[in-house]
């Protein structure tokens, strides 16, 4: 968490701290801000957090729309340039190009790590059949759409995708849902290596997924991406960087244990409510290195800290050894004082 400590500081004198529009070669964007939280829409909230911890101060933009609504072909650039000022962009904002009735393709670049809810709906490309595989539209490595049907109870997701875009798999007939298994049978998802994001509500109400095993790449993870799930613990990967405060069904009557491996804090870019929930019910596995920097971080301190973590440090060094290696069902794990871990270092239980 240090580490982003000067990223923050660097990027409240560097970014605009109010959001600021303009057009560029007919593409229409807004420059990114320093703050997020609840003064915020949820989605603005979630780009400003990924850009100001994830760029080490360069200022970021989203894509908004276009200039014509009748435009067929959409390439987004890495970068663009306005008033001398090189910005990133890193976001195609919530409806940005909604009921484009003509828009038949789009160009996406991998600096792109966020894709806001309904913003391709209505457009030719979305409701172009031959566009679909296996029930997913995905552009460029962005998981757009999953048609839900009752009778898939898997998902796996393609190794291509990097980007699981807002409300892409929660299923609910509304036009902000675009991804999520809200009401369906699903009961496992399965994430690519190299997923980097997944969406605020992405997997929203999937009433039938009890287990959630988050890729080893994951660094931005949306606001209620798991909400109204009964998933009741999940590992965080080592290189997550921030979270939504409600990407899982926190506070309720059960209890939730976060078992974390990451050598900094991961960040919560909103708020809870510290009323009407029992938050100590959440428990968080730390090792002992690390329990003094999550009782005194935002969020992270309202829940319960436990010191029963082996560092992930000493597990990769410890993996380099045959003689405490074992062979389970294809899977090779590491012994270590009567636990069992993954040679990522996360607990296997």
């Amino acid at each position: 968490m240090k580490k982003y400590f000067f990223y923050i500081l660097l990027v409240a004198f560097s970014l605009p701290m109010s959001a600021e529009k303009f057009e560029k070669d007919g593409l229409i964007y807004i420059t990114g801000s320093s703050k997020w939280g609840t003064a915020q829409n949820g989605g603005t909230a979630f780009v400003n957090c990924i850009g100001t911890l994830s760029l080490e101060g360069r200022p970021f933009v989203s894509v908004t729309g276009c200039s014509s609504d009748s435009i067929k072909e959409i390439s987004i650039p890495e970068k663009v340039t306005y008033e001398e000022v090189e910005y990133d962009v890193i976001s195609i904002n919530d409806k940005s190009f909604y009921n484009y009735t003509n828009l038949e393709k789009v160009i996406i670049p991998s600096s792109v790590v966020h894709i806001g809810a309904a913003a391709f709906n209505g457009t030719a490309l979305y409701n172009n059949p031959e566009m679909y595989d296996n029930g997913m539209l995905i552009i460029d490595g962005c998981l757009i759409k999953f048609q839900v049907n009752d009778d898939i109870k898997q998902l796996d997701i393609p190794d291509n995708v990097r980007v699981i875009a807002d409300l892409s798999c929660c299923g609910n007939t509304g036009e902000r849902y675009a991804l999520g298994a809200y009401g369906t049978n699903l009961t496992k998802v399965t994430f690519p290596e190299n997923l980097t994001t997944i969406g605020e509500q992405a997997f929203f109400g999937s009433v039938a997924l009890n287990n959630v095993e988050l890729p080893k790449n994951l660094k931005f993870l949306g606001e209620q991406a798991f909400d109204s799930s009964p998933v009741t613990k999940v590992t965080l990967p080592d290189g997550l960087i921030c979270l939504g405060a409600k990407a899982f069904s926190l506070g309720s009557s059960n209890s939730f244990d976060f078992y974390c491996y990451s050598s900094y804090v991961p960040e919560w870019y909103s708020f809870i409510s510290k009323y009407g929930y029992d938050y100590k019910k959440v428990i968080v596995h730390v090792a002992e290195s690390m329990a003094e920097e999550y009782s005194n971080a935002k969020i992270w301190m309202y829940f319960t800290i436990i010191e029963d973590i082996t560092p992930v440090e000493n597990i990769k060094q410890e993996s380099a050894s045959v003689s405490n290696k074992i062979m389970d069902n294809g899977n090779i794990y590491i012994h270590r004082d009567g636990r069992r871990y993954n040679l990522l270092g996360a607990e296997v239980r």
